[in-house]
């Protein structure tokens, strides 16, 4: 029997269907997205400073590099157990945290006998320290802290340190805290 042209026309209709269902489910029809793209602007953006200053010492130490002296810590016709001491302040002149350190380095032929002691928050008398941490503390901007540096002649220094001399030279770093 032939087949009728509604039929004919339902069947094609249904194949056409398949077809297309299979296309879709086989990921051969490209799909198409929308895309935009923007700019934002007014973003500033501007760095710290670090900056320490020293004051308290001979004169002020301001910026990087330099040198101020600590006259306090002249120790003259020392015999062993003698000692020295004095305080200066170290500020954070600038925007970024810093952690201070300073260390201390004797030189010359009576160095090896010579105890130096470094305190964070200290007071000095002129002979010791009084109170305070050997912690480095933090030091946000504006902040600061006072230093105490004690030197001494070892008491258990020989007869042979006798009219020797040598130098202490202190060393300040401040190190950014993240």
């Amino acid at each position: 029997m032939p087949e009728t042209r509604p039929r004919r026309a339902a069947r094609r209709l249904l194949l056409v269907g398949v077809l297309a269902l299979a296309l879709v489910t086989s990921g051969a029809v490209a799909w198409a997205y929308w895309s935009a793209q923007g700019t934002a602007t007014g973003t500033a953006m501007t760095s710290g400073t670090l900056d320490m200053t020293i004051t308290g010492a001979d004169g002020t130490l301001v910026g990087p590099g330099g040198t101020a002296a600590l006259p306090g810590l002249a120790l003259a016709d020392a015999v062993p157990g003698s000692s020295v001491s004095q305080t200066f302040t170290i500020q954070n002149s600038g925007t970024a945290p810093f952690i201070p350190a300073v260390t201390a380095t004797a030189s010359a032929a009576l160095a090896s006998w010579l105890d130096t002691t470094v305190l964070y928050g200290a007071t000095s008398d002129g002979t010791t320290c009084t109170g305070g941490t050997t912690t480095q503390p933090s030091l946000a901007a504006a902040q600061s802290v006072a230093v105490c540096v004690v030197v001494a002649l070892d008491a258990s220094a020989p007869a042979s340190a006798q009219g020797q001399s040598a130098t202490v030279t202190l060393a300040l770093t401040a190190t950014q805290v993240p």
